[in-house]
């Protein structure tokens, strides 16, 4: 849609398989995106849980590096992760963890009645910046409930950062 095609997200997913089809897809606990209106089509199409956040993207590239900053205040808490990466960017085997956690043809839900909802989801191969770093002042308690609370002081078991493009996202079936 027109003026929904570019904006920063911020978002907690799991990764799941469809039984019996070996379909590999994300599943969305919640998105932060700085637009009501992302938020409402995005609702309203997807029942995805999509919420609006007021939100301020940086991105730089300078001495052979790559940085993102992301700032995001919710629930009356500010939070920021900053990361950083080789500026030359590099495909990665499909066998690695870096395509295992950017590349899915689907994204799964639940619609409004209970039922699983699926749509595919299309974009080329991303490639990534090598050696990332990462840092966070994140709440995921305040964000995603106090059960999530743990991730506040835990490392990060891996961190990609891809390249990206545009995306076409199709209705759901």
């Amino acid at each position: 849609m027109p003026g929904l095609a570019d904006f920063p997200e911020v978002n907690l997913r799991f990764y799941v398989r469809q039984p019996g089809a070996g379909r590999r897809g994300v599943m969305f606990i919640r998105e932060l995106v700085p637009s009501r209106i992302t938020s409402l089509v995005a609702r309203l199409a997807y029942n995805e849980p999509y919420s609006p956040a007021a939100m301020r993207s940086r991105h730089a590239f300078g001495s052979g590096r790559v940085s993102i900053e992301h700032a995001w205040r919710c629930r009356g808490v500010t939070h920021t992760l900053r990361a950083s990466a080789d500026a030359a960017t590099e495909t990665r085997p499909d066998t690695s963890a870096e395509h295992f956690f950017k590349e899915h043809e689907w994204g799964y839900g639940v619609t409004r009645r209970g039922r699983t909802l699926r749509y595919r989801v299309e974009h080329p191969v991303w490639a990534v910046y090598p050696n990332p770093t990462v840092t966070m002042n994140v709440d995921f308690g305040a964000l995603y409930g106090a059960e999530w609370g743990f991730l506040r002081t835990a490392a990060p078991a891996n961190v990609a950062i891809a390249e990206g493009s545009s995306v076409t996202v199709f209705p759901p079936e």
